[in-house]
């Protein structure tokens, strides 16, 4: 990972073989980010994606392996127990097959590269397990 600080602003590049919750977590660590956003776009080769099944209140997950194209990353940075907490979304998608997938961001594997702009917002956000809902939601 190589990245450029503009301002409240990061920009990313992930490289071949690269995890992407993996380096979200080092640019967040050492950058003292304990609010912010995200937006990217790549390439992947190997990734697990997530749906909540609201009767179980369980993450399902799908490992997905082939060459896709990352139509978009997107997630917020907010922080549980003094850690960081990533909450990211993926869409992928191939056109020799004709799919496309979606879902919450378990993690993925760079193939070729993936970039991505990073946004620290002043103040911290933390999160809380909801019953409820099943999920750690947003504690202000």
């Amino acid at each position: 990972m190589e990245y450029l600080k503009c301002g409240n602003e990061y920009v990313v590049r992930l490289d071949k073989g690269e995890n992407v919750m993996e380096q979200l977590t080092v640019l967040i660590e050492k950058e003292g980010i304990a609010l912010g956003h995200f937006t990217g776009l790549g390439a992947t080769n190997n990734l697990t994606i997530g749906i909540l099944n609201t009767q179980t209140k369980e993450i399902v997950k799908k490992n997905l392996t082939g060459d896709f194209e990352i139509g978009t990353v997107f997630g917020t940075i907010t922080q549980k127990e003094g850690k960081p907490y990533i909450h990211a979304h993926i869409t992928v998608g191939n056109v020799e097959t004709c799919t496309t997938h979606a879902g919450h961001l378990v993690d993925a594997q760079i193939s070729a590269t993936a970039e991505l702009v990073v946004r620290k917002l002043d103040g911290a956000v933390g999160r809380r397990f909801d019953e409820t809902v099943g999920l750690d939601i947003m504690k202000f």
